[in-house]
């Protein structure tokens, strides 16, 4: 297998650097990690830091690249541990160079600017000769919410019934399923395209932080045994796949205030609610409150801002209506 300018024999690891472009003083690069099994099979690629605060998903990759052993594997891992490179550098959300999402940029281009060239070089690298694909993610610094796996399709029975089997190997409660909208994401480019796929959201806080400030070793623990199980499921290593019976949720709600002020939660995360029950506060800075948000229906609050000054139309606590 060959990425980028790096090639793998079977039964081998390698990890270096994929090119992507340059700035006017140096070059523009993501780290990867390539693992070629020691029999045939399929290639599951994988790929984190498109939103570069998500350091568990990103931590997450780190330790499965040095776990999983080439000769015990059959086919191959493409592994991009940092997508987004130049928002790594910053701790922003999008690439500096450009004030663009390359998780947004697909299909890519080959001459455009570099979150362009970014996905460009993910489909013709990576996407291309992948059989499925993971794209991680964790909560980042501003919100709060448990793990949960999202899924996107397309109406094609085969790949969207795959995709949700990949789904059910991670173990949690909340499978998210909804209808592509296009071909501008990453795993909507990947699935159009044939490719099953599915999205992990480490949940927690603080780009998942622990209590103590360090990540939180549970949930990245989650998603490598739930990325254990796709390898199990797709047959690149002997076992059983563990997979979820939970119902898919298709309504997620997020709630904006109309008004600027002081955000204070008043349900905690990852808890049930009633219909019409209230769950934030806008305060004003004297303690008087400008504005109540109440639950549209029973379901979850499944993330919350950890912001406390807010702006009247951004969201501040998102929904799950439980099936």
């Amino acid at each position: 297998m060959k990425v980028g300018t790096i090639e793998v024999g079977m039964g081998e690891r390698k990890s270096g650097y994929l090119h992507v472009g340059e700035t006017s003083l140096g070059k523009v690069e993501m780290p990867i990690t390539i693992i070629e099994g020691s029999k045939p099979g399929p290639t599951l690629a994988m790929t984190g830091g498109f939103h570069p605060r998500e350091y568990a998903a990103m931590e997450s990759l780190t330790r499965i690249a040095r776990k999983v052993d080439p000769k015990k594997v059959r086919g191959g891992l493409i592994i991009v541990h940092i997508v987004n490179t130049p928002g790594f550098e910053i701790k922003g959300r999008k690439c500096p160079i450009d004030d663009a999402r390359p998780i947004n940029s697909f299909p890519g281009d080959p001459e455009g600017t570099i979150s362009q060239r970014i996905a460009h070089t993910l489909v013709k690298e990576v996407f291309d000769q992948s059989d499925y694909y993971i794209d991680h993610h964790s909560n980042d610094i501003q919100w709060t919410g448990p793990s949960n796996v999202i899924l996107s399709l397309t109406g094609s029975e085969d790949v969207d019934a795959k995709s949700e089997s990949m789904g059910r190997c991670f173990k949690t409660e909340y499978l998210r399923a909804s209808r592509s909208r296009g071909t501008s994401s990453a795993i909507d480019y990947a699935v159009h395209n044939g490719i099953p796929s599915c999205l992990t959201e480490v949940g927690s806080m603080m780009g998942v932080l622990s209590k103590t400030g360090v990540l939180d070793e549970e949930a990245i623990n989650w998603n490598i045994e739930g990325v254990e199980n796709v390898i199990k499921l797709i047959g690149m290593i002997d076992g059983k796949a563990w997979r979820s019976t939970v119902k898919p949720i298709t309504n997620v709600v997020y709630l904006r205030p109309n008004h600027s002020g002081l955000f204070y939660p008043l349900v905690e995360v990852d808890k049930r609610v009633s219909e019409g029950q209230p769950l934030a506060e806008i305060r004003d800075p004297f303690g008087n409150v400008k504005e109540t948000l109440y639950s549209p229906f029973e379901g979850v609050t499944s993330l919350t801002s950890s912001y406390v000054a807010v702006k009247q139309g951004i969201p501040v606590v998102q929904l799950y209506e439980i099936p």
